[in-house]
């Protein structure tokens, strides 16, 4: 339940920023907000589970659990956004080499 709380937390923060993105299409915009609704109910489903378990595991082993899960989300999630840079960075870079683009 502690990794579904924190991915599903990161997913409504990716989906805000999407939104708020200035260059969002008005109709992706409305889509994010339906999204956003249904995400909100799964965030507070688990959050209301793990508050039940907290009665048989303690409160203390489930906010560690999610402290150690949340850590992790944040140093998995941003070595993915570091490779997807590098990655659009090569694509770029490939694009203007076979294009005859390239900038010396």
């Amino acid at each position: 339940m502690a990794i579904t709380q924190v991915f599903e937390k990161r997913v409504i923060g990716q989906y805000g920023r999407h939104q708020r993105y200035a260059g969002t299409h008005p109709l992706a915009k409305a889509t994010i907000q339906k999204i956003m609704l249904d995400e909100r109910w799964h965030v507070k489903y688990v959050r209301d589970a793990l508050a039940d378990l907290s009665g048989k595991y303690g409160a203390e082993l489930i906010d560690t659990t999610l402290a150690r899960f949340t850590a992790a989300d944040d140093e998995v999630y941003a070595k993915t956004l570091e490779e997807y840079g590098q990655r659009l960075e090569f694509l770029g870079e490939t694009t203007e080499h076979y294009h005859g683009t390239e900038t010396e």
